[in-house]
């Protein structure tokens, strides 16, 4: 890895609590932030195959990412601001995740879950009640166009998870 690693400890140690979100070539991990020892050892083994990887939690997310496995990594990181000093656009929005209910099962590591398409993905966390109503929170930051002034969506990330009727 070729970032600062200064730098980069310097903006994850901001997030005391949250989640990393994890894409290699062959699979996505979601663990919880800090990383467990055992964790740690299994994305340092993973490392080379890694793609993406966010640390977030409800305020901020830093962002490693990479085209393809040769090239270089590159990062950001987003912090939201306080309601007083934001001047940032943003909404938030809340995605069901792709779970076949009847497949889901508790493991050590939280709930693992498996897609209507056959994939399967841990989610750190613990629910009893129906785990369809798990949603994903993502927070999209609006940019303006200088010609013509419409909105898009310049930049997102991964905010937490719900269920259905939290907000």
């Amino acid at each position: 890895m070729n970032l600062d690693e200064i730098k980069i400890k310097t903006e994850v140690r901001k997030i005391n609590k949250g989640y990393l979100y994890a894409a290699f070539t062959d699979k996505i991990c979601i663990l919880k932030w800090p990383l467990s020892i055992q964790d740690e050892e299994m994305l340092e083994q993973s490392f080379q195959k890694m793609m993406e990887c966010r640390i977030f939690n409800e305020q901020m997310e830093y962002r490693i990412i990479r085209s393809t496995i040769k090239r270089e990594w590159k990062s950001r990181f987003i912090e939201d601001q306080t309601a007083e000093e934001d001047t940032e656009q943003y909404y938030t929005e809340r995605q069901y995740l792709d779970i076949d209910s009847t497949r889901t099962k508790a493991t050590e590591e939280g709930l693992q879950f498996t897609t209507t398409g056959g994939g399967r993905f841990i989610l750190p966390i613990t629910y009893s009640k129906k785990p369809s109503d798990i949603k994903i929170k993502i927070r999209n930051y609006i940019g303006y166009y200088e010609e013509t002034g419409q909105a898009y969506v310049r930049d997102w990330r991964i905010c937490g998870f719900e269920t259905v009727g939290e907000v």
